[in-house]
């Protein structure tokens, strides 16, 4: 999606805040579970045709003997860390998304932001790199965790496990420190974009997600970013990469959005039905998403790192990719 888009939908988001005509909250949640069953869950859910892209190479048809048990092992890890460390678990997780978030954006590969200043060595520019992705990746954390405090709590207190001594105020207390250090560093890294030409448009539509983070619901913030942004560009990443048709694309992308939204519709029903889910049955959905998320986040992030890299060598995904995307699918190339 391109930027002006972009900007003109978070503008309406603004507009519609200010208005007080944005949807009530139901509303959200279902448009927001619909547009991640729609975009966020393929975005996510074909992170095996990554690995095997990096391993098939060197490995050929035991690349999946690696990539899976090493994917579920960070999942489980994760998971364990819920148990035995939650506060550092929850906060590396909101640094985590942001560093991927950061790196996964058009600001972070500029060429003109990996050229390393003169007289600084290629370990500083590539920690300021990291440090702005984190910062401007963020922003979907940072900035409401200091203006929307109050409705962060409140939607971290529904899903977080309380019973591990682990409360929503001290998450959004830690969140709001660093993102005092972080919005700052942000703030210049926009503005650094305002000065280049090339990244102007860029650096508007950063400044329009900083507005609607501060304004509108988080709900509708994140979930604009997330799923109209962050998840159409890793959606169109992949099928430049799988050089599939559209159609064979949309044959492997299909089953997991639809199997999503089947569990979007069910969910809906039983909750106008009148069933709710128990807050430990919540939580432990919260906890096992953000255990597979966080293999996902490095998987993409390491990716982006090593594909900008001069000294990798990155393999040719529209030969080898596609050849293996074909079998896959059952498809004829």
């Amino acid at each position: 999606m391109h930027h002006p888009l972009t900007c003109c939908i978070y503008a309406i988001a603004i507009v519609a805040t200010w208005l007080g005509i944005m949807p009530n909250a139901d509303v959200i949640i279902v448009v927001l579970a619909l547009g991640v069953a729609v975009v966020g869950v393929p975005h996510g859910g074909l992170d095996h045709w990554t690995g095997r892209r990096w391993l098939a190479a060197r490995w050929g048809g035991a690349w999946w003997g690696l990539f899976f048990p090493a994917y579920l092992a960070v999942a489980i890890t994760v998971g364990v860390g819920w148990v035995m460390a939650p506060m550092l678990t929850v906060i590396l997780f909101f640094m985590l998304s942001a560093w991927h978030f950061g790196l996964d954006d058009e600001v972070m590969n500029d060429p003109s932001k990996q050229e390393t200043k003169q007289g600084a060595s290629h370990n500083e520019a590539a920690w300021s790199k990291h440090l702005v992705a984190i910062a401007v990746g963020g922003i979907v954390i940072w900035i409401p965790s200091l203006t929307r405090a109050n409705e962060m709590r409140e939607i971290l207190a529904t899903i977080i496990p309380g019973d591990m001594g682990l409360s929503a105020g001290g998450v959004v207390s830690i969140t709001q420190s660093i993102a005092w250090m972080l919005v700052p560093v942000a703030v210049l890294a926009i503005a650094n974009g305002w000065l280049r030409p090339h990244s102007r448009g860029t650096a508007m539509r950063h400044t329009m997600l900083a507005a609607v983070c501060c304004v509108a619901p988080i709900m509708v913030s994140f979930g604009l970013y997330f799923c109209l942004w962050h998840s159409v560009r890793g959606l169109g990443e992949l099928y430049r990469q799988s050089a599939l048709s559209p159609a064979r694309f949309a044959a492997a992308v299909m089953p997991l959005s639809a199997l999503a939204i089947g569990m979007v519709v069910a969910a809906a029903f039983t909750w106008t039905e009148g069933y709710t889910l128990t807050a430990e049955v919540t939580r432990a959905v919260f906890i096992g998403l953000s255990a597979m998320a966080v293999p996902h986040l490095l998987l993409h992030g390491f990716d982006r790192m090593l594909a900008s890299s001069p000294a990798t060598s990155v393999p040719d995904s529209r030969s080898q990719y596609s050849a293996s995307n074909h079998a896959e699918l059952g498809l004829e190339s």
